[in-house]
């Protein structure tokens, strides 16, 4: 399964990234995926699913 979390602050709404910005994003996230062990991979996991249940619709 795959899946896209978006976070977004109402308060910036109309910022908006660069084609440059997003790949330098994209890029960063990849290497921070790519090195975390299954240890920090299960905590981020926890942290995300705990967040994103409080997250109001």
């Amino acid at each position: 399964m795959k899946a896209v979390a978006q976070v977004r602050n109402e308060a910036n709404k109309g910022l908006r990234l660069t084609s440059s910005e997003i790949e330098q994003w994209q890029n960063l996230t990849d290497h921070a995926i790519s090195v975390m062990d299954d240890l920090t991979a299960d905590i981020f996991d926890i942290i995300s699913i705990m967040w994103m249940k409080k997250a109001s619709i």
